[in-house]
């Protein structure tokens, strides 16, 4: 059914980014264009005014102000509603791939024959458990913004879209059980479990742009938002013993987020200026570049959707990745195979695993060269979109279009 018109929507596209359904958002709509399949990705910028962009024959990315204020998702839709829903008047699917940034229009198209898709990245409920378990000592006001008083919104947009959906995707199997255990049937009934994919094009791209990794100088690369759940905090503040073993070594963190302030005193309290390197949000070129001249990639992450997308790009770029072992890390890792899995939530047990892998060469490209083969042949996009068009072309077909 290649006459099928179908519209992303998401607040955050590239250039504009906070985390990775930025790049989940651009990569659908990038490899549903490359099926023949007529994509529109109508998202936000901070410009002020509309932007059209028509990346190639099938693929258009239309831009609208955003207001750079949080609730960002929240304020794009409610500014924006009218043109939204003008927008989306001759498409046939509509697909919240950012669910809290698209219920509004969602809405306006309930009774309607339009296909209404939903991708949930990632329980409310579930955010909100890891949450309330943050010691006193790391409480930041961003945290409790992100996690506790936008709860009740953003568990009532989810709960209303659930409710209106024709077909659910969520992209790993523990976020599956987790619905199943709060969700009536009438919502599970409507789930589909599409794993999230990497674009090799793009990456091995980056990679082959530049001479990649210098294996004589040791590194470490942690990247995602700077917020509590990442482990990103917990992880610094113990890394002592690392640097210690290995004062040579340089840890660079990438990210943006309200942990950051407290980053910058742990290094200075721990003296750690030498080691670890800042660098804030780059480019995702930039970022790409420096995990693949990285030794190891370490993801202290608390909770995640199942295989998330930061730790399937390290993958993909050959790297050995060290991940907590819990429910969501091993559906996509085995240990000592496709990545190294310490103890749950156990930070010399993480550092332990880092230091073995800093120590052996040999098992570095073991496990890099299996993580990339695994990845490339179950979190392909290439492969993954067939399954997003299926889903579509069924909802059609039901919907009598």
């Amino acid at each position: 059914m290649s006459n099928i018109k179908v519209v992303l929507i998401s607040h955050e596209f590239p250039p504009f980014t906070i985390g990775g359904i930025a790049n989940h958002c651009y990569d659908l709509a990038f490899h549903l264009s490359k099926s023949g399949i007529n994509t529109k990705v109508i998202c936000g910028n901070l410009s002020g005014f509309e932007k059209r962009v028509k990346i190639n024959p099938l693929l258009e990315v239309i831009s609208i102000p955003i207001v750079n204020l949080p609730p960002r998702y929240l304020l794009f839709q409610l500014f924006n509603h009218k043109k939204l829903c003008d927008l989306l008047s001759d498409c046939d699917v509509i697909h919240g791939v950012n669910p809290i940034a698209s219920l509004g229009p969602a809405l306006h198209y309930r009774n309607t024959n339009k296909a209404l898709i939903i991708t949930h990245h990632l329980n409310e409920l579930q955010t909100l458990k890891t949450f309330v378990q943050i010691p006193l000592s790391e409480l930041t006001l961003g945290d409790i913004s992100i996690n506790a008083i936008s709860f009740p919104i953003n568990d009532f947009i989810e709960k209303t879209w659930f409710s209106i959906a024709d077909h659910i995707i969520v992209p790993g199997l523990s976020t599956y059980e987790f619905m199943c255990k709060i969700h009536p049937r009438s919502v599970i009934k409507k789930i589909s479990i599409i794993y999230n994919g990497i674009n090799f094009e793009k990456i091995e791209k980056i990679i082959d742009s530049f001479n990649s990794a210098n294996d004589q100088d040791l590194s470490i690369v942690c990247f995602g938002r700077l917020i509590y759940h990442k482990g990103i905090a917990m992880f610094l503040r113990n890394s002592k013993t690392l640097f210690s073993d290995f004062p040579n070594v340089k840890l660079k963190i990438f990210g943006g987020g309200p942990l950051l302030p407290k980053l910058v005193k742990t290094i200075r309290k721990n003296n750690l200026i030498k080691n670890v390197d800042l660098m804030g949000h780059v480019s995702y070129k930039e970022l790409i570049m420096h995990v693949s001249k990285a030794t190891v990639v370490v993801f202290p992450t608390l909770l995640e959707v199942g295989p998330f997308i930061s730790a399937l790009e390290a993958m993909a770029c050959k790297k050995p990745i060290v991940a907590f072992n819990f429910r969501f890390n091993r559906e996509f890792i085995r240990h000592m195979q496709t990545g190294v899995l310490s103890k749950p939530g156990d930070m010399n047990d993480m550092i332990d695993k880092i230091e073995l892998l800093l120590t052996d060469k040999k098992l570095r490209r073991k496990i890099g060269q299996n993580a990339y083969r695994y990845v490339k042949e179950k979190h392909n996009w290439r492969f993954l979109v067939r399954e997003y068009i299926k889903i579509y072309e069924e909802v059609l077909q039901i919907k009598g279009k």
